[in-house]
């Protein structure tokens, strides 16, 4: 399981050689990898209906996406929970590489008003 979480957190590109310290035992990892896991599974499942997606995309707790088909992405994109993003513009929403949206935040282009 250590070897799995470090090679996750090394393909999102942040580190050059990540490594999990040495003292997390067996449960201290299952609460991490637990705590990712659904992340990652929200991601695969919401960049589907993304404009575009460039790597992997992590989802938190109640994100709200609204018109995901005007959302686009790059490699390493983290919506944290509870955030609020509105895509619908006339160009849409670009997020590079290497993204995170903070918990709670609102991304709303102006011309939705």
């Amino acid at each position: 399981m250590r070897i799995l979480l470090e090679n996750m957190v090394n393909r999102l590109g942040k580190h050059n050689a990540f490594s999990l310290d040495a003292k997390m035992n067996t449960y201290e990892l299952l609460q991490l990898f637990l705590q990712m896991g659904p992340w990652l599974r929200r991601g695969i499942i919401r960049s589907l209906l993304f404009g575009h997606r460039g790597g992997i995309t992590f989802v938190g707790r109640s994100v709200r996406i609204r018109y995901p088909r005007y959302l686009s992405v790059g490699k390493n994109f983290l919506v944290e929970d509870f955030a609020e993003i509105m895509a619908l513009s006339n160009q849409g929403i670009q997020c590079g590489d290497n993204v995170t949206i903070g918990a709670y935040a609102t991304i709303k282009p102006s011309s939705y008003y």
